[in-house]
């Protein structure tokens, strides 16, 4: 049996993050992204090649709706 490792909790809903807890999201492209917020902003990435990025809810809100489609 295989197993794939998922960092963080799965990312559910963006109102439910928790300050510092670390999220995971499956892209549309088949590889994993984490989210993670600290206070007033946001860090993501797409691991296996990604770079870190960061900024307000709204840009995290773009990001997602661009690799989840």
């Amino acid at each position: 049996m295989r197993s794939s490792f998922l960092p963080g909790q799965p990312l559910a809903s963006l109102d439910e993050v928790e300050d510092g807890q670390l999220y995971h999201v499956l892209l549309s492209d088949q590889r994993v992204g984490t989210v993670q917020r600290r206070g007033d902003t946001w860090l993501w990435r797409r691991l296996m090649g990604g770079t870190s990025q960061r900024g307000d809810r709204a840009a995290l809100e773009i990001w997602l709706a661009n690799v989840l489609t």
